[in-house]
């Protein structure tokens, strides 16, 4: 019996890099017979105006709202900001200006305004990632942290200053932020983010919030490995969950 019916994690049309349509996101996850979708579509404020993001999410929501009459999923709002902390005005108009977004996931993508892709592979560039990381969830009104090791997307080999990521971690709990299990580094060949190590320690310190994503892009990537990492994990002291109107809501059976 499958337990997690969600993905919290999909980018469609309305993000730079998908052309996914909602309908057939929907589609696609009513065959999987998914509960929870949550469109969590890329804000780079880096390379797009606030106007130009507010108009894009007021039309992606006008769309969503007409598609919920059409199936029985709940179509959870939601948006993807990158480095939020440095975009704080922006951040806080986007969100003072649409009253129905559900989830903010905040993200870490640049170091030095560059792609973490681009960076060299040191373990300095790691532990500015984990500062920013910090930074980010201190100072930004976020719900979710997402795929918290990301960088090791890139630099295939992950270091944490154990003290930092016990700060972070603890940040996290604190704060009431959930972390997201992100299965999209599977699929890459690397491992979930952050990685079950982390995702241990967090439990140990006292964190149960989690959400489950795929960070789709494409309809092959939807639901993709959620189900298998849920069960994997189900030994941790985890309480799985989806985002609604900026509150968690446990779905766990």
């Amino acid at each position: 019996m499958v337990e997690y019916r969600a993905d919290m994690h999909i980018h469609s049309e309305y993000s730079f890099d998908s052309d996914m349509t909602i309908k057939d996101i929907i589609k696609t996850l009513e065959e999987k017979k998914i509960k929870y979708l949550a469109l969590t579509d890329h804000i780079e404020f880096g390379h797009d105006s606030v106007s130009k993001v507010i108009d894009t999410i007021k039309r992606r929501n006008y769309s969503i709202d007409k598609l919920q009459e059409t199936t029985q999923i709940k179509i959870i709002k939601g948006v993807e900001i990158s480095e939020p902390h440095h975009y704080k005005k922006e951040t806080d108009t986007l969100l003072s200006s649409i009253n129905d977004i559900d989830v903010v996931l905040g993200s870490i993508h640049h170091l030095y305004d560059k792609l973490l892709s681009n960076l060299a592979n040191t373990e300095d560039n790691m532990y500015l990632y984990l500062v920013q990381l910090f930074i980010m969830i201190n100072e930004s009104p976020i719900d979710v942290v997402a795929h918290l090791d990301y960088i090791k997307r890139y630099f295939n080999r992950f270091y944490a200053d154990p003290e930092l990521l016990n700060k972070i971690l603890n940040t996290i709990i604190e704060k009431d932020i959930t972390m997201e299990i992100n299965t999209s580094g599977v699929r890459r060949g690397v491992s979930i983010f952050p990685n079950s190590q982390i995702i241990k320690i967090y439990t140990e310190l006292g964190g149960s919030k989690v959400t489950f994503g795929s960070d789709a892009h494409k309809l092959n990537e939807l639901y993709d490995n959620i189900e298998e990492k849920y069960n994997e994990l189900k030994e941790l002291k985890l309480t799985p969950g989806v985002i609604i109107g900026h509150k968690f809501k446990s779905i766990k059976k």
